[in-house]
């Protein structure tokens, strides 16, 4: 099998250079470091990637960990990491989390560049092998967390680390076994349309991704789940709304055909993380209906039941299921019993299965 980096655009192979922490400019309390990329594959200047840890003492340039066990958080679609909240409470639970925005996205979006466009989810593995690097050598155990879109480009980028493992690939191996235990919040893991119409409409988004990857779709509006988080709307989050704006980010064909390509891998039985996952979903989704205050207690992005149908296939290591009555898409971003009930559940299930697993990373520190 070829290395893990062989199928990775030249222009946007593997960073080498030390980070620079900095006090960052959207989140108190956080320090901000930013991984240059060189030249984006899709020639839209050069593109970074950027993460951002909970520093309530203050920062140095360089990285200096709170704790020895670390959950990297990939976010969402139209999203970046402004979760202070969640960061606390992992914090206060001794766990570092560390958020990465993925290039293009919050505050590693640049000038003329389309928020979130790529054209393949391995356009996002030399951030991801970078900032896994960064970690293994600070801590003893490191935990992946994956919010929406974020589920299937984890799931991608794993289940690539383990197949090239068990091809001889020992950079790989090192990356791989440094990974614990996965956590996913409402991944997004299938096309939310009625059945009759589901095949149709992947099969447009296959052609027009292949003659018009760059051009912008119509994509699903998302201004009734905006209209519940933002404090300007009817929701109590205050966050940046260039970078998450209230209807989400305008779409690419090429965006929407990369994550379809992980979605059906997915089906097919051709990803296997191999690590113990936990899947997170709300009870009910609320799908296609304009705002009102059931939005504030119910999945108004993704299908639940998808979640639930296709999490098992994410690992053929334990997959446990947990659903949160009353959560919203990002269940971290619930209303404060659902949000709390997430969270609690998340540290409790990280407690009981990193007990069991033996440190990945004994000899760090």
């Amino acid at each position: 099998m070829p290395s893990v980096t062989d199928s990775i655009p030249a222009a946007s192979r593997q960073p080498e250079q030390p980070l620079h922490w900095r006090k960052d400019h959207l989140v108190d309390d956080f320090a901000a470091a930013t991984i240059e990329l060189g030249a984006d594959p899709y020639g839209e200047g050069t593109v970074c990637a950027t993460l951002v840890a909970y520093r309530p003492d203050g920062f140095t340039e360089t990285f200096t960990p709170r704790h020895d066990t670390a959950l990297l958080y990939v976010h969402g679609l139209s999203d970046y990491f402004f979760h202070r909240h969640v960061a606390e409470a992992f914090d206060a639970h001794g766990i570092d989390l560390i958020g990465i925005d993925l290039r293009k996205c919050g505050r590693s979006h640049r000038h003329g560049q389309q928020l979130h466009h790529c054209r393949s989810l391995t356009d996002y593995f030399p951030e991801l092998n970078f900032t896994l690097d960064v970690l293994r050598t600070h801590y003893q155990r490191v935990h992946i967390g994956a919010h929406s879109t974020g589920g299937i480009i984890v799931a991608e980028w794993v289940d690539v680390l383990r197949r090239a493992t068990e091809s001889g690939d020992t950079q790989a191996a090192q990356r791989y076994h440094a990974i614990d235990l996965i956590v996913m919040n409402s991944p997004w893991l299938d096309l939310m349309v009625p059945s009759l119409l589901r095949e149709p409409a992947k099969r447009l988004a296959r052609q027009l991704s292949r003659y018009v990857p760059n051009r912008l779709m119509q994509g699903k509006n998302l201004g009734t789940y905006g209209t519940s988080l933002h404090r300007s709307a009817q929701g109590e989050w205050d966050y940046d709304l260039q970078l998450k704006p209230i209807n989400g980010v305008p779409l690419t064909w090429g965006w929407l055909q990369s994550v379809l390509n992980g979605q059906r891998r997915l089906h097919r039985g051709l990803i296997d993380t191999g690590k113990r996952t936990l899947v997170m979903c709300s009870a009910i989704s609320r799908l296609g209906k304009p705002y009102s205050r059931d939005s504030h207690t119910a999945d108004v992005v993704l299908d639940v039941q998808q979640i639930q149908h296709w999490a098992p296939s994410l690992s053929s290591k334990q997959v446990d299921i947990a659903v949160i009555p009353g959560g919203k898409h990002d269940l971290f971003l619930s209303l404060q019993q659902p949000r709390t009930h997430a969270i609690e559940q998340c540290l409790t299930w990280i407690d009981k299965h990193q007990a069991t697993s033996p440190s990945p990373n004994p000899t760090t520190k």
